[in-house]
């Protein structure tokens, strides 16, 4: 696990890290692209440069696996966990921003689905 300080140069030694693991076959590489983990309840979830920084970078064929995870209580006294899933052809996403739009219109689809369960 890497700590590092925003806007430093450690950033940059943790993403060339990321390069080095996701260039091997066979690897995953679990990011949250917003630089931190964040509430459920927000309406749009906002990218930091650090995905683009990956995606321009990348040689090699990948796919790109959004999780959208949702809890939810009803009326229940354990939470029930919902989880979301959609694969992308990383080839189709070299621009963090298409990717950021992409994850959240399956974001919102995910909340939407959510609220339909109940």
């Amino acid at each position: 696990m890497f700590l590092y300080k925003k806007s430093t140069r450690d950033i940059f030694q943790t993403l060339d890290y990321c390069l080095e693991v996701m260039q091997s076959a066979g690897n995953m590489l679990l990011l949250f692209p917003q630089g931190e983990i964040q509430s459920m309840h927000k309406e749009y979830i906002k990218f930091e440069s650090g995905i683009g920084y990956l995606l321009k970078r990348l040689s090699i064929d990948y796919n790109i696996i959004i999780n959208i995870n949702l809890v939810d209580y009803n009326s229940e006294k354990r939470p029930q966990l919902n989880a979301y899933f959609k694969i992308l052809d990383g080839q189709e996403y070299k621009e963090f921003t298409s990717l950021e739009k992409t994850f959240n219109m399956f974001y919102t689809e995910c909340k939407t689905k959510q609220v339909a369960a109940k």
